[in-house]
C-alpha cells in the first residue's frame, strides 16, 4: 500500500503477515529498505486494524499521541516485498596521481595528554619523536598546540605567547626544519555588539 505522510511524502509499504486467530505476526517493509518486525499485532489491535476482503485489506493505523491513517493494501507475491537486487560494483580503474589528498590531514594535538601543561620543550620533543618514529614519513605533518600557550594581548589586540613559549618563531622554525607544520589554537577577541560569551573564558 502507498501510505501518505505529511510533507507530500509517500511510503511504499508492505505488510508481511501470518494470522493465528486474532493474532498476527510478521513485519512491515517500507520503501524497499526499512524492515521492521510488527510489535504485538492483532487483527483488531490498539495500534492497527486489519480487515481482509479477498485480495484486498483495509488498514487503519493509530499513531502514538493520537491520529489515525486509513489505507488499502492489495495482496502481492512475497518476492515484491523484498529489497531490490544488489547492484554490481563498478570496475576498478587506475587514476593518474595529481599529488592532492594523498592522505587525510594527520598530526598531533597537545590537549588530550598535556592539557594546559604544555611548553616549548615538549613541542620540540614531540616534533623529534614524530620524525624518529616514522610518523612523519607515514604522513603525519601537523603539530597543533591547543591551549596553554596564550599570554596577554598587546596594544594592537594581538595575543602574545606566555612565558612557556619565549620564542614562538624559533619554535616554528625548528618544527618546519623537520618537514612538519605548526599550528596553534586561536582565541578570537570579542567584537563590539557580539554575544557576551568571551572565548578567553575557556583558556587556561
Amino acid at each position: 500500500m502507498d501510505l501518505k505522510r505529511p510533507g507530500d511524502v509517500t511510503l511504499q509499504t508492505y505488510f508481511v503477515l501470518h494470522q493465528d486467530g486474532t493474532n498476527l505476526n510478521g513485519k512491515v517493509v517500507i520503501n524497499d529498505s526499512v524492515d521492521l518486525d510488527l510489535r504485538h499485532p492483532q487483527v483488531d489491535g490498539s495500534n492497527a486494524v486489519f480487515a481482509v476482503d479477498g485480495d484486498r485489506m483495509a488498514v487503519t493505523l493509530v499513531y502514538d499521541g493520537g491520529g489515525e491513517k486509513e489505507g488499502e493494501a492489495r495482496r502481492v507475491a512475497a518476492a515484491e516485498a523484498q529489497p531490490p537486487s544488489t547492484l554490481p560494483l563498478p570496475a576498478i580503474i587506475e587514476l593518474p596521481a595529481n599529488g592532492l589528498a594523498k592522505a587525510p590531514p594527520m598530526g598531533w594535538n597537545s590537549w588530550n595528554h598535556f592539557g594546559c601543561n604544555i611548553d616549548d620543550a615538549i613541542v620540540r620533543s614531540i616534533a623529534d619523536a614524530i620524525v624518529k618514529n616514522g610518523l612523519a614519513a607515514a604522513g603525519y605533518k601537523y603539530i597543533n598546540i591547543d591551549d596553554g600557550w596564550q599570554g596577554r594581548r598587546d596594544a594592537t589586540g594581538r595575543i602574545r605567547p606566555n612565558s612557556k613559549f619565549p620564542d614562538m618563531k624559533g619554535l616554528a622554525d625548528y618544527v618546519h626544519a623537520k618537514g612538519l607544520k605548526l599550528a596553534r589554537r586561536l582565541q578570537l577577541p570579542p567584537r563590539a555588539g557580539a554575544a557576551t560569551l568571551l572565548h578567553t573564558a575557556w583558556s587556561c
